[in-house]
Parts: C-alpha cells; sequence; structure tokens
C-alpha cells in the first residue's frame, strides 16, 4: 500500500537582525502611556478624595466682632461687593459655590483680612473638581458710621464692586471688572488685563495708575491733589472738572488725547504717560 505524505508547511521566515516586527514599537509606546495615564488618573483621584474628606462650606453670614479700622481683601475667582449698610458690626455673606475655594477671614490690629483661595488639586490635567464653574460670591458691608476706612483689594478672575466712602484705597487686579462709586481719599490702581470704572467719584488726595492692557474709565467729582498715569497698551479715559491744573503728557507708539486746559506751574500736576495705548482726557460738563 502506498501512502502519500503532506509535506510540512514551509517555516516562517524570521525578521532579518535588527528588524522589529511591524507596529511593536509604536504599539509598546501607546502601552506604555496609557498605563501612565491611568496610574495618574487614580493618583489624583485618591488625592482627590483626601482633599474633600477636609472640605467645608463657609458659605453663610459671617460677623466680625472685633473692633476694625481697614480691611484687606485678597480673592481668587470670587466676586466680591465692598459696600456700608445698616449693620452693627461688618458683615461678611458668602456663598461658596464650588469645592475647590475656602474662605477664611480675622482681625490683626485693627485690619479685617479676608481671603478667598482658590484651592487646586494636584493632577496636572487641571484644577480640581468644579472648574468652569461659577466663582464665590462675597459681599462684605460696612457699618455706615465707619466711613473712611482703608481698603486694599486684591483679586485674580474675579469682579470688584466698592460702594462708599473710603480712606486710602489700595487695588491690584488681575483680569475681571471693578466699579467704584463714591469717594476716597487717595487711590492706587495696579491693574492687568482688567476693566475698570470710576463713577463720578471724589478723590481729594493723589491718583495713581499703573495699568497695562484692559482699559480704565474715570469720572473725577473732585480735582485730586496729584494724578499719575502709566499706561501700557490700554485705554485710559479721565473726565475731569474744570480747574487750575498742570497736564503733563509722554507717549511712545501711543496718543494722548488732550480736550482740557493745562494751567503751567499750578499747584496740582497731573501725568500721563502712555505706550501703545490711548489716553483721552475730557472737561466734565
Amino acid at each position: 500500500m502506498t501512502t502519500t505524505a503532506t509535506p510540512p508547511p514551509p517555516p516562517a521566515s524570521a525578521p532579518a537582525p535588527g528588524t522589529a516586527r511591524p507596529n511593536s514599537a509604536l504599539r509598546g509606546i501607546l502601552l506604555l502611556i496609557g498605563s501612565i495615564l491611568l496610574i495618574g488618573m487614580l493618583v489624583s483621584a485618591g488625592l482627590r478624595i483626601v482633599q474633600l474628606a477636609g472640605f467645608e462650606d463657609h458659605s453663610g453670614t459671617h460677623q466680625v466682632t472685633e473692633a476694625v479700622d481697614s480691611v484687606l481683601l485678597d480673592t481668587s475667582a470670587a466676586d466680591v461687593v465692598v459696600q456700608y449698610g445698616d449693620v452693627t458690626h461688618p458683615q461678611i455673606d458668602f456663598d461658596q459655590a464650588r469645592d475647590d475655594q475656602v474662605m477664611r477671614y480675622g482681625v490683626r490690629n485693627g485690619e479685617l483680612r479676608v481671603d478667598v483661595d482658590q484651592r487646586r488639586g494636584f493632577w496636572f490635567f487641571g484644577p480640581s473638581i468644579g472648574w468652569g464653574s461659577r466663582g464665590s460670591e462675597l459681599t462684605l458691608t460696612l457699618p455706615t458710621g465707619a466711613t473712611g476706612m482703608d481698603l486694599s483689594l486684591n483679586t485674580t478672575a474675579g469682579d470688584l464692586q466698592a460702594h462708599g466712602d473710603f480712606g486710602a484705597l489700595d487695588i491690584d487686579m488681575t483680569a475681571g471688572q471693578m466699579l467704584l462709586s463714591g469717594g476716597a481719599e487717595s487711590v492706587q490702581v495696579d491693574s492687568t488685563a482688567a476693566s475698570l470704572r470710576a463713577e463720578d467719584f471724589a478723590v481729594t488726595g493723589p491718583v495713581g495708575v499703573d495699568i497695562t492692557a484692559g482699559d480704565l474709565h474715570f469720572e473725577a467729582a473732585d480735582l485730586p491733589s496729584a494724578i499719575d498715569v502709566t499706561s501700557t497698551a490700554a485705554g485710559v479715559r479721565f473726565e475731569l472738572p474744570a480747574g487750575e491744573y498742570e497736564i503733563r503728557t509722554d507717549s511712545t507708539a501711543g496718543g494722548v488725547n488732550q480736550g482740557v486746559a493745562s494751567t503751567p506751574g499750578a499747584d496740582r500736576v497731573y501725568t500721563f504717560d502712555a505706550t501703545a495705548g490711548e489716553v483721552v482726557l475730557v472737561e466734565r460738563p
């Protein structure tokens, strides 16, 4: 009997030495990246759980019973209103809104300090859960009888309002919008990429402004003792009452539109320096 044997299949050809199988290197890289991302997400979730374990909601009304003669507000991603009202002691009304923010306050040497911190997560993909949601809201109401209080406002990415008569008003603002009404003994503004407006605002002391980008519209209800404005790539508009003051201007790749009369040698000296921006001076009716 004759048996026909089926020949075995030819052996697979081995890749040439030093040559990887197709896409094997890419698959290895993708697997490594995926593993790193997964580990990062697990670590971030664990840290987030730890963070939220200590979370405390400070929303509500807080009464400050200590004696206060000045205020410092330092906020991040929060909208702030400062006003005078029918209260016996300074009152803080706070809506925390987000679980990545926390509010703290205290009085030291007569200064009320209020901080709203944006407590971020540890993961490099961005801040903690809640990112992109609305910011916190804080309203500080001061006793009507305490007008003339010094006020310092430091904020990042939030809107500010200050209504009433203050002593020394110091503003340091990045992004956001600000509205002032009332008056102050003096004003110092340092602003970056923000929009500020002072409506019918009375200042008898000096006004200092250093603004980069953004804009400033200042309606002066009185004549400040001095004005010193440095503007870089920003739009500045000052409305000044009639009076005697010397206007000094300087511009580089910008312009100053002077619509008010200047009195050389006057006691009040108003200086405006514009770089790559425009300053407009007009007389209030």
